[in-house]
């Protein structure tokens, strides 16, 4: 580390942080963009100290071409790049989560492609490909059923002591005009005025479970049902149960739980064209993909994993009766 890189504030996920030294007293700044709360899981920027032991030393020189150097011995991680690329990417921040992967791993906690809500104390995971449903049918427990959402898109998961649970997630609802055309169809306003060029799967809109007095859940969250949702656009399609594939559920687990770790969905993106900034490594471990391995079982064990298709009403209806 440079001798004039000192110490300027810390970056969190939930439990997880890391402190950011740098020689540029305005390097706070670059973390501090108020959607990171909704976007980035549990995230927060702050001047507590972090005992983790994990380091980012950001280093910034106009001109400069983004580096990235990675302490594989150690903790620590170095940035190179110009102030520009930095704030209009916010790499940062998205750097900081795919790094902390490590830590949430290192406590049997992972990052995962999936939707999940929560009532009563208790957790549902929802998974599922892109357009299968996930958003759509969390809007729908949330704003009809008393569910609050625990994360749309991302959510933080794991194990502890033998049992599955849920740690946090993006707080932020993200949707195809597709999507609402059926269900939730009040939101079609929430559509910019410049969307309405495009298609309706690829016009897209966002909003933030306030705006819908939606509630969030927070802290450690137990899992009680796993559903692979199928939803289906007819209001009276009868609700179908069906058990999960052993080889499919082991296959789709695995991609879905490991895509962070191994630097797959996560590249570094810089500057305002989002253009590749950089090699991020795997840093994945045989522990790690232990701890993986161990959730996966447990899902695929569990007597409320399953695939369910039917209308919004019967997903729904079985959800809320679980």
């Amino acid at each position: 580390m440079q001798a004039d890189s000192v110490f300027r504030c810390s970056a969190w996920m939930g439990i997880h942080g890391i402190n950011i030294y740098s020689p540029t007293a305005n390097v706070m700044p670059l973390l501090q963009n108020p959607k990171l709360v909704y976007s980035v899981p549990e995230y927060r920027c702050n001047d507590t100290l972090s005992e983790s032991g994990y380091s980012l030393e950001v280093i910034t020189s106009e001109g400069s071409s983004f580096s990235l150097k990675i302490d594989y011995g150690g903790k620590g991680f170095t940035v190179v790049s110009s102030m520009i690329d930095l704030v209009a990417g916010d790499t940062l921040p998205y750097l900081i989560h795919s790094i902390l992967e490590v830590q949430r791993l290192e406590n049997g906690q992972f990052t995962m492609r999936a939707a999940a809500v929560a009532k009563d104390g208790k957790g549902i995971l929802l998974l599922g490909r892109s357009g299968a449903g996930k958003t759509s049918v969390s809007l729908s427990l949330c704003r009809d059923h008393g569910f609050s959402l625990v994360g749309n898109n991302i959510v933080l998961a794991g194990m502890k002591d033998s049992c599955a649970y849920l740690y946090g997630g993006e707080k932020i609802f993200r949707f195809r005009r597709a999507s609402v055309l059926n269900y939730n169809t009040d939101l079609l306003n929430a559509f910019k005025p410049e969307a309405q060029h495009l298609d309706d799967w690829t016009a897209t809109a966002t909003v933030i479970p306030e705006q819908l007095g939606i509630t969030v859940s927070k802290g450690k969250i137990p899992i009680v049902a796993v559903l692979y949702l199928h939803l289906l656009n007819e209001p009276e399609a009868e609700l179908r149960v069906e058990p999960m594939n052993p080889l499919f559920s082991r296959l789709f687990l695995y991609e879905m739980s490991s895509a962070y770790i191994r630097g797959i969905c996560s590249p570094i993106l810089i500057g305002s064209d989002l253009r590749f900034g950089g090699f991020f490594p795997c840093l994945d471990t045989p522990e790690f993909h232990a701890r993986r391995v161990e959730f996966i079982n447990w899902v695929v064990e569990n007597p409320h994993y399953n695939y369910v298709s039917g209308s919004m009403d019967s997903l729904c209806s079985y959800a809320v009766s679980i």
